[in-house]
């Protein structure tokens, strides 16, 4: 499939936290195999066969320092699927390695020329900023990527079960949001398992004062994310 330029896409933006305190703390090889253990992720990805989701050049990504860049190649049911699955493994792989990460997914109009690196549109903007916004770990969609969202008709329960609407932590205070359900790779049917906040409570042992509510606010939206989910299984 012929990468678009410029096309209504899906836009994902996450940042490392804590990246900065690790470079001081850290030579350059651990800082080097840290993004590129992220990379491989990401790249490996791409390269897997899913099935009825095998659509190669469908989505990209792009690490610059401690950023991660993520998009589709347009705005269908699919793309959402792919953009959504991908962030959820993100979230996953990247916790299970002790790296704190948290991000939003946007959606409009974007430039993405990859081979000359550069990225311009509103729906990275809007990425950026909300995840700046976020005081947890994790990931949540704005409200144009919930829009496009409900334009979709037929949405499968299964595609709605890998996000919930709950109360997180921001800036401004606790927002509702659909919030990303990374829990268990994001596999939609299951249940938030005790191993899964045992991966966000090894942060404690990282961070200290104030960087510590990333920790507090991450595990509470989890334990939301339980009740909720087992509620609907009930």
């Amino acid at each position: 499939m012929k990468w678009k330029i410029t096309e209504n896409r899906f836009v994902g933006f996450f940042d490392i936290m804590g990246f900065k305190d690790f470079v001081a703390r850290h030579d350059s090889e651990e800082v080097y195999e840290r993004l590129k253990l992220i990379k491989k992720f990401l790249s490996d990805y791409e390269s897997l066969d899913k099935g009825s989701l095998k659509e190669k050049g469908a989505i990209k990504h792009s690490i610059f320092s401690d950023s991660i860049l993520i998009a589709t190649n347009g705005g269908s049911n699919l793309d959402a699927e792919l953009m959504i699955n991908r962030c959820n493994h993100l979230i996953w792989h990247c916790f299970k390695n002790n790296i704190p990460v948290k991000g939003a997914i946007s959606f409009g109009k974007m430039t993405m020329d990859f081979d000359n690196s550069i990225f311009v549109g509103q729906p990275l903007i809007d990425a950026y900023l909300l995840q700046e916004e976020l005081q947890i770990y994790g990931g949540v969609l704005d409200c144009h990527c919930d829009n496009r969202i409900s334009e979709f008709e037929n949405v499968t329960e299964y595609f709605n079960r890998r996000f919930y609407k709950i109360g997180i932590q921001t800036k401004s205070g606790k927002i509702t949001h659909s919030t990303l359900k990374w829990m268990s790779g994001g596999i939609a049917n299951s249940d938030v398992p005790e191993s899964n906040l045992i991966l966000v409570d090894e942060f404690y042992k990282t961070v200290s004062g104030r960087p510590r509510k990333y920790v507090d606010n991450t595990l509470n939206y989890c334990e939301e994310m339980k009740k909720i989910i087992n509620n609907n299984d009930t």
